[in-house]
């Protein structure tokens, strides 16, 4: 990487040229698009692992991106969808980082915020957009249990032909308990499936995943853990702490080319832990990843070497891609990934 290339990121994801090649990508290839500092996005060829193309976005006139990036999906070279904080757009731009669309987001009856990460990515399929947000979530007087209209309404439905849009989905069972979580636990986790339309979602406080198409097609497949321990109510506590503290399941994503489902587990930080510099120590929660098949039957889960964190992954036909962070504190002139393989199932 170069000199103004950090590190560090938490948003990656992966395109596949299915087009003739042309003077940046080749027909049937597939690129890692990484997010450099909230503002630019960078192609590297996962083959040669050198960059093939970058789109800086202005700061100020008809082609800027006001805010952070949080989160893009590259559909094809002029419809690249991105979204940023805090503005209430998703953005379409091309690869000389022209926009050639602004979506406003809502009106809605709550507050929206499309704060993303690799777990939480903007999923593009059947010609609609989906998202994860935050939203004004535990209230802030801490009543429990949350209301019939605080459990509905989880995900961002945008559909592109229309243009119209509305809050989909609910939270599951665990939620309606007579207890309160960190706003972490209701911004769920999303990917696509390896069905046309199906969308997977993983909340943060369910054993169970979901599996919809928003429409037809609803069920829920229990992905729990051994090492989950309940999570203890957030009262007044911080967070961001209470985050830390305990468990939690994120991203979920689908491995094609074994047709496998790999759903993320963080594990709980030490209270010692939590005031340290480090930014692995004192952030950055070690993971545990549930292995499915393709019939979301559970076969297997592992504890990952806490070299490797969920901040960054992608599946390619090597394997499941994990980001080293411990070589990216200490290595900014590289990005290095460990790729796992499913074995002794």
């Amino acid at each position: 990487m170069d000199a103004t290339t950090s590190g560090i990121s938490e948003y990656v994801t992966t395109y596949n040229h299915l087009k003739p090649s042309d003077s940046i990508f080749n027909n049937n290839q597939t690129y890692l698009c990484y997010l450099n500092r909230g503002k630019e996005i960078q192609f590297y060829d996962l083959e040669s692992k050198e960059i093939i193309h970058r789109i800086s976005f202005q700061s100020a006139g008809p082609n800027a991106i006001i805010g952070r990036i949080t989160a893009f999906n590259v559909v094809s070279a002029d419809s690249i969808f991105v979204s940023s904080f805090p503005v209430p757009f998703v953005f379409r731009v091309n690869l000389l980082g022209e926009v050639k669309e602004k979506i406003m987001l809502g009106p809605f009856d709550k507050a929206v915020e499309p704060i993303s990460n690799t777990s939480k990515p903007l999923l593009v399929t059947n010609n609609h957009i989906y998202s994860s947000f935050y939203t004004t979530l535990p209230p802030t007087d801490f009543h429990s249990p949350l209301s019939g209209d605080e459990l509905d309404n989880v995900i961002i439905d945008i559909d592109l032909k229309s243009k119209k849009q509305k809050l989909q989905y609910h939270l599951p069972s665990p939620y309606t308990k007579n207890k309160l979580l960190s706003h972490y636990y209701y911004n769920p986790s999303i990917e696509k499936g390896k069905r046309s339309g199906e969308i997977l979602i993983s909340f943060g406080a369910h054993d169970s995943i979901s599996v919809t198409d928003f429409n037809n097609f609803d069920r829920n497949y229990y992905a729990g853990s051994s090492l989950f321990d309940e999570i203890p109510s957030l009262e007044k506590q911080d967070g961001w702490d209470h985050y830390r503290l305990n468990y939690m399941y994120e991203g979920i994503i689908y491995d094609e080319f074994r047709n496998y489902y790999y759903r993320f587990l963080t594990l709980p930080k030490k209270k010692d832990e939590l005031k340290s510099e480090d930014l692995k120590t004192g952030n950055v929660k070690d993971i545990a990843i549930i292995i499915l098949n393709g019939n979301f039957e559970k076969i297997g889960e592992t504890i990952i070497d806490p070299s490797y964190s969920n901040m960054t992954y992608f599946i390619n036909e090597e394997g499941l891609n994990l980001f080293n962070i411990e070589k990216g504190l200490t290595d900014e002139d590289n990005l290095y990934f460990g790729t796992f393989k499913v074995s002794n199932l």
